[in-house]
Order: C-alpha cells, then structure tokens, then sequence
C-alpha cells in the first residue's frame, strides 16, 4: 500500500504544478517545490491522518468514474456549466456525473481554463456523449469579441485576464435554456435535487448553497450594496448557483467594474480569488436570491439520510470528506467501489 500512496501523491504534486493559479505564483512554486510546501501546510493544519487518508481515497475512488456508463449530456431543461482545469479533473467528472445523473437530462458545458489535456476532453466526450468542451482559442476570441462588439471594455480586460471570470461571462453568451446551473468541481449530488427540478420549471429567480462564511466578498457588504443598490445575500456562494437565463446583465457588471474595489485589482492584477463570487452576489441581489434548503450544505454530514447535494469546499479539513465519504458512497452505491485509479 505505502509504494502506490507515495506514488499517487507525487503524481498529485505534478498535478499541482500545472494549475495556472499555481504556475508563476511565487520562486518556490516555479522550483517546483510550492506544491510540496502546500502539501506540507495542509498536512499540519488538517492533520497528517487526514492528509494520507485523502490521499488513498483519491488513489482508490477517483477514476473508478471509468466504470460508470455514458450519460447523454447535449440536451436537457437546463443548461450546467463547469469551469474545469486539469488539476482538478476527475473532480469535476464526479460533479458532473452525480449531478447529471440525479437531477436528469441537461445540456452540459465544459469551459476549459486552458490546463485540459486531449486525453481529458476525449474523456468527458466519452463519458457524456453530447457535452460541449469549446476549444480554448477559437473560443476565447470568440467570448472577447462579443464583449468588445458590446462595448463591455472592463468585462473584456478581465474575462482576458482573470480565469475565474469565464465563469461570470461565458453562460451569459452561451445559455440556451431558459434556467442554468453554475457547479463547480467540488460539489456532489446524492440524491435527486427535487428543489432544483421544480426551480428549472420556472426558473423565476436566484438559488444558491449557503456558504459557512457570511459576507465573503472582496469589499464591504455596504460598499457593494451601495454599487449595486441593493443588500447582498448574506451567505452567498458561487460553488452551486442555480440563474434564470439573461438574469445576470453584463452592462451593470461593467458598470460595477467602474469603483475602485474591481478597478484596483485589474491594475495591479491581484484579483481576488472571490472577486467573481463577488459580482454573481451582486446581480443575485439585484434580481433576488434564496438559499436552498438545508439538505443542499457546504461540507454536510453524510450519514444523515436527507443529504440531497454538498459543497465541499473551505479552509477546513471537513471538504476533503470529498474525497473519503462522498465519492466513496456514490462509488458503493453504483456498483464500482473499490477500483484502482490505475485501473
């Protein structure tokens, strides 16, 4: 066991070195060695048990997504978009996956940061037959021509330059139903999203997943309220996010990009890591928001029955029940528990 551990993390800490987050970051992650420093912290901050125990889930569950049959993702009610990156790959597969095949048939939309190898994108080509994975360069200067012909010059100088705004801008632009769903690679469904089903029906407003943190924006509340003119959610997040197509007006994100919170960051190219959190929160308050019920919950328990869909995300050791509870269960519950990642 010790010998595909140790292996599995140094293939984690190669991963690690192709994120675009990660790449140019700091000296030590340019020598290689920043992944290990993370690894390193992680460990201490969670706990090495913890840490190792992730380690031989991800080693055990992660690509045991192979086994599970095809699931047509070209049509549906709604539209579900992912932004996805290579270092977080079968992550995403599982979102996808637990997601398509408990809420039903959608239209599903990769938006690759630029990290996707070939072998990946033929993979979820394989995997949900029908999905859309737009090449990256063909559809970058297609997404920035759009904002230049709409005269959105702030959206253009941050969708060019800030890799998380893809995933304000590109479902604006490429929506073809009247509802869509924003879900990030760390979010898992259990059982099917009843609440989310009737929402697609009339998709009137808003639906998020609570986050633990209140307000965490890249300004004030009150400065952000005052932009926008209205009271931000207070626990909103991005990870799950549940829009009315059109809901999301880019010429008043443009104007929002005007005050100094958004422009300092486009300047110094420092963004905020919750800057587009921040501007989905903003058009969520505009329109009106609701929190989803309690059986939708940033890192929930999973031994309660009710659990329908959790977020596992945050600064505790609790999201990486992702890796040892969540995809452990939906692995059990498929039939294909306990396969290699080699296999």
């Amino acid at each position: 066991m010790a010998l595909p551990v140790v292996c599995f993390f140094l293939e984690e800490v190669e991963k690690d070195m192709t994120s675009p987050i990660s790449i140019g970051r700091s000296a030590l992650r340019c020598t290689g060695f920043g992944p290990v420093v993370l690894r390193m912290r992680r460990a201490i901050r969670f706990g090495f048990k913890a840490e190792v125990t992730t380690l031989i889930a991800k080693k055990q569950y992660l690509r045991s997504i192979l086994k599970a049959p095809p699931l047509a993702a070209g049509d549906g009610e709604i539209d579900c978009f992912m932004l996805l990156n290579e270092a977080r790959f079968w992550e995403g597969l599982w979102a996808l996956y637990s997601f398509r095949s408990h809420f039903g048939p959608c239209r599903i939309v990769v938006l690759d940061d630029g990290t996707l190898k070939d072998a990946s994108r033929s993979i979820l080509k394989t995997l949900f037959p029908g999905i859309q994975v737009p090449a990256v360069v063909g559809h970058d200067a297609a997404m920035l021509s759009q904002l230049q012909t709409l005269g959105l010059n702030r959206c253009h100088a941050w969708r060019h330059r800030f890799v998380f705004f893809r995933k304000l801008v590109d479902p604006c632009l490429l929506a073809e139903k009247k509802g869509m769903v924003l879900l990030d690679s760390d979010c898992l469904h259990f059982r099917v999203p009843e609440e989310v089903r009737k929402w697609a029906e009339n998709p009137d407003w808003v639906r998020f997943i609570a986050d633990l943190v209140r307000h965490s924006f890249c300004a004030s509340h009150e400065t952000l309220s005052e932009i926008c003119g209205a009271a931000l959610p207070e626990y909103f997040c991005a990870g799950y996010l549940c829009l009315p197509r059109g809901s999301l007006q880019l010429h008043r994100v443009e104007q929002y990009l005007a005050a100094p919170c958004f422009t300092e960051q486009l300047a110094s190219g420092k963004f905020s890591h919750v800057a587009e959190q921040t501007l989905q929160a903003m058009e969520a308050a505009v329109l009106g928001a609701g929190v989803l019920p309690e059986t939708y919950a940033t890192c929930p328990n999973l031994q309660s029955s009710n659990t329908v869909a959790g977020h596992f995300c945050g600064g505790s050791v609790e999201r990486t029940w992702f890796y040892t509870k969540g995809i452990p269960l939906l692995a059990r519950r498929a039939g294909f528990c306990g396969q290699s990642a080699d296999s």
